[in-house]
């Protein structure tokens, strides 16, 4: 749903009405502004951190020649480099996104095998965000075993800049402030 100027301000402050407090909910709201830069906002409902991230470098499947595919309702590996455990705002975005990515196995559409990697790396300070295919092979020594062959990266590919983070949806406390990002009004 697009918002106009006037309710992103207020979306925030009057959010409760879209919450529904009996289940979790991951929340994933971008914000695009013209001639700057776009966000990310992400949070998973009641309870837990919202963060501000910041768009960078997207690179779409249009964009480059990527080769190779996966499947809607496949279940995806989703990867995570080690510094995810070693810094807290890290720890709380890893959380938000394992959430968002997780396919329930027992739901209608979900199909019973993995086919696609999505990584998550943090290097100089940002999330890069890669999705990749698996290709297997037929181990011919073993009966109905397949190993890996290689990965081919399918695409979209974007940078993720963590700007802020607070305790809740609704901003009463600031829990992190990136020194790396140079600062604009949020």
């Amino acid at each position: 749903k697009i918002l106009k100027k006037q309710k992103i301000k207020n979306f925030f402050e009057n959010f409760d009405h879209l919450i529904n407090h009996e289940k979790p909910q991951v929340l994933f709201f971008f914000e695009f502004k013209k001639k700057m830069k776009n966000y990310l906002w992400i949070t998973k409902l009641p309870k837990e951190p919202l963060f501000c991230l910041s768009i960078e470098n997207i690179k779409t499947s249009n964009s480059f020649f990527f080769l190779g595919n996966c499947f809607k309702w496949a279940k995806p590996i989703i990867l995570f480099d080690s510094s995810f455990e070693k810094k807290p705002h890290l720890r709380m975005i890893k959380k938000i996104f394992q959430k968002f990515f997780f396919l329930k196995t027992k739901h209608k559409k979900t199909l019973p095998f993995v086919d696609h990697v999505i990584s998550f790396c943090n290097y100089e300070n940002k999330i890069w965000l890669r999705i990749f295919q698996i290709n297997f092979s037929r181990n011919e020594n073993i009966h109905n075993s397949y190993k890996i062959e290689h990965l081919i990266e399918i695409g979209p590919r974007l940078t993720l800049n963590p700007i802020r983070g607070w305790s809740d949806f609704k901003k009463n406390t600031l829990i992190y402030d990136s020194t790396f990002f140079k600062k604009k009004k949020i």
